[in-house]
């Protein structure tokens, strides 16, 4: 009898490049079912804490949408979700990705040249990819430079609108927020830099010149501060549709373990039942618990934790030494920087009661306006953005708690020290 072969794939730890997993050969959990429900909306922005999948998902959008990259739908999209039954979108947008992690913040100086030099680059990507004859002053304010992009766009009076990705939006503007108040307010307020910046996308959506735009983070605190220069997408960050966008399910996690895997030797591994079983409770104790929405009880898993972890096992077969991606470990100066904000003393009586108790009650704002107002409310919201905090129980005051060990190790020491500070 023929033996039948089963085809290997390889682990895409530390690849968040859609099109380069799916053409090499890479392990690549389906997302793709969610697209037809986002364009349900037009302008989305979906948070999630670091390392959840929010790059790969971009950039498979990107992929999907691109104008460009019709001919290889096949190639990219054969055997997932949405390859049976394509969007109108499918393919029908120039993409103009732009994302603003690795900006300098030492100071304000260092992070508005940044945030133009990612403009200009990203623009003359997106320019010389479509090959369009436009002239942009890359030497002006990210807003005009935009602006002077969408006025030659719409005189082109092409077929296909802009579609506009953004990864990382906050990456830059929550780091400012860490060294002060002030200088945040001073990039988001009217005429500020990155509001400006925002206003022209709200203003090119107005004039129908961008189609389509998918923002994501980590907190919502930057857009929400900009308050009427850009209060025209659907924040479906605890929308229980979407819960399960990023990150892994249940079952997802099993499948990846009944798949079989490359190893470092080019060699095919499978797991047998009992290594699935053993790997799989490690992986719920101290990867899983993430609660993103209210009216939902699928909790999701960190996909790049998982993915950190197998890569060490298959090559090894054995258990990593530790746990805690190394690119995932943080000091936790974060929740000080959140917590020293404003209400200094109600802050800490929050961190107080996660140490003590595990568990806090609150609601999450859905706008925070940090200049006018930052109440227990808000900071709970920001330490549920970053993944500290994650939903246990619903109810007219919500139960919050730490999601997983992963999550205790990292922080509560840190928290503990903290408290004991103040």
């Amino acid at each position: 009898m023929m033996e039948v072969v089963r085809r290997m794939l390889k682990i895409p730890y530390g690849e968040s490049s859609f099109a380069f997993i799916r053409n090499k050969n890479y392990l690549y959990i389906d997302k793709t079912r969610f697209i037809s429900d986002l364009e349900t909306m037009n302008k989305v922005i979906h948070l999630r804490p670091r390392r959840f999948g929010k790059s790969l998902f971009v950039t498979m959008l990107e992929s999907y949408y691109d104008v460009a990259k019709a001919d290889q739908f096949d190639a990219l999209f054969k055997g997932l979700s949405i390859y049976e039954n394509p969007t109108e979108s499918k393919n029908n947008y120039y993409v103009l990705h732009l994302d603003f992690s690795g900006i300098a913040t030492e100071n304000v100086q260092q992070v508005l040249d940044g945030f133009r030099i990612k403009v200009r680059d990203g623009i003359k990507l997106f320019l010389g990819y479509y090959r369009l004859d436009i002239q942009c002053d890359f030497e002006d304010k990210p807003a005009a430079i935009l602006s002077s992009l969408l006025t030659a766009f719409a005189e082109l009076e092409l077929e296909h609108k802009i579609c506009i990705l953004i990864d990382e939006y906050d990456h830059f503007t929550n780091a400012v927020l860490s060294n002060g108040l002030d200088d945040f307010m001073s990039l988001v307020r009217r005429g500020g830099v990155v509001r400006s910046f925002y206003e022209v996308i709200k203003e090119g959506c107005k004039r129908d010149l961008i189609g389509r735009f998918f923002i994501t983070g980590v907190m919502s605190v930057s857009l929400d501060s900009m308050t009427s220069g850009f209060n025209i997408a659907s924040n479906l960050t605890t929308d229980e549709t979407f819960t399960d966008m990023m990150g892994f399910t249940a079952e997802e996690a099993k499948s990846v373990l009944r798949t079989t895997l490359q190893n470092i030797k080019n060699e095919a591994v499978t797991l047998d039942e009992s290594e699935q079983a053993e790997i799989y409770e490690i992986w719920k104790q101290n990867y899983n618990g993430y609660l993103f929405s209210k009216k939902s009880d699928v909790k999701v898993f960190n996909s790049t934790l998982i993915m950190y972890y197998l890569q060490n096992y298959i090559n090894k077969k054995e258990h990593p030494e530790s746990l805690v991606d190394p690119n995932l470990n943080q000091s936790g100066s974060t929740i000080k920087q959140l917590a020293e904000l404003k209400n200094r003393e109600s802050n800490y009586e929050i961190v107080k009661e996660i140490v003590d108790a595990r568990v806090v009650s609150g609601k999450l704002s859905t706008f925070i306006d940090i200049d006018k107002k930052y109440d227990q409310d808000d900071f709970i919201t920001l330490l549920f953005n970053i993944g500290l905090l994650t939903i246990k129980e619903a109810g007219a005051w919500t139960k919050f708690e730490i999601p997983n060990k992963i999550i205790e190790t990292i922080y509560l020491h840190y928290l503990s020290e903290l408290e004991h500070e103040r």
